[in-house]
């Protein structure tokens, strides 16, 4: 499936979806650091993916999540205590200023 739709999708639909993974996670990584107790947790360049520590009790903010129907941040705490409170965000073309929007308020309101 995946050679398919790279094939169909071809060299200027594969960069246009390479930048626009880059656009949406910084975008996202903006937003969620205004939010209080959202940390950066490292200031390296990414693609699409990065690391936040969330200062919000874990169950809480997983069910703040739950209940937005939102999948993710993955928790990394569940690797080990010293990665407690730390999240891997993982940010794609195909989400929306809308999608973010909800994962910010999600983490606010936990």
């Amino acid at each position: 499936k995946a050679t398919i739709f790279l094939t169909l999708l071809g060299e200027r639909g594969f960069r246009k979806m390479a930048e626009l993974n880059v656009e949406r996670s910084h975008e996202a990584c903006r937003a969620l650091k205004k939010v209080r107790g959202v940390k950066l947790f490292s200031d390296a360049p990414f693609f699409n993916e990065f690391t936040l520590r969330i200062d919000k009790d874990p169950a809480r903010l997983g069910r703040a999540l739950w209940e937005r129907r939102i999948v993710g941040p993955l928790d990394l705490g569940r690797f080990g205590a010293k990665w407690r409170r730390h999240y891997l965000v993982a940010v794609t073309e195909q989400r929306t200023a809308e999608d973010i929007g909800r994962l910010c308020e999600a983490i606010r309101g936990a």
